[in-house]
């Protein structure tokens, strides 16, 4: 294989997996076109008590309202979220 021009080397071409590999979504019944798992029943209460819903929707009519963020803000949210503060 030749390099690419930055340089890496170059990756043969995937074959796409066989469609029975991928588990069913909701496309069938018109949602989303891609692999779906459904989400653990944990997961789902420990989100419900975690997410004030409250909260989410003002955050989601904000990002609607004025745009997205940039990927630097993004990045400095979660930093601060592992420091903790």
């Amino acid at each position: 294989m030749q390099p690419t021009p930055d340089g890496t080397p170059e990756q043969p071409p995937r074959e796409p997996a066989p469609p029975e590999a991928a588990t069913p979504g909701p496309a069938e019944a018109g949602g989303a076109p891609f692999p779906y798992e459904p989400v653990h029943p944990d997961l789902l209460a420990w989100a419900r008590q975690t997410l004030d819903m409250k909260v989410v929707l003002e955050e989601l009519h904000d990002f609607e309202v004025n745009g997205g963020y940039s990927f630097d803000e993004v990045i400095a949210e979660v930093e601060a979220v592992v420091r903790g503060s």
